[in-house]
């Protein structure tokens, strides 16, 4: 008894471009996450002068104020701002 092939030459062809393209396409969208996410965040970084800034007007949540009072930022702010008062009383 004789039984037909699944999938002949044609097909084999196009399950590998359709295999592909779909490759391709998730390609795509792994990049495009990585620039979305990864490279444009490092763009947006505040100066040390922006975050004080914020931290100041009160735009800062809760945790964000916990966390910025611990970090270096906000003392090296304090010692610049406590060099420039000081030297505006002599």
């Amino acid at each position: 008894m004789y039984y037909a092939p699944l999938l002949n030459h044609v097909d084999g062809r196009l399950i590998i471009i359709y295999c592909f393209r779909y490759a391709i396409k998730i390609f795509y969208r792994i990049f495009e996450y990585l620039i979305n996410n990864i490279i444009m965040k490092n763009k947006e970084k505040e100066s040390i002068h922006q975050e004080f800034e914020r931290f100041m007007r009160d735009e800062m949540d809760d945790e964000e104020k916990k966390k910025y009072i611990k970090s270096e930022n906000y003392k090296t702010m304090i010692n610049l701002l406590t060099k420039t008062l000081g030297n505006l009383k002599k």
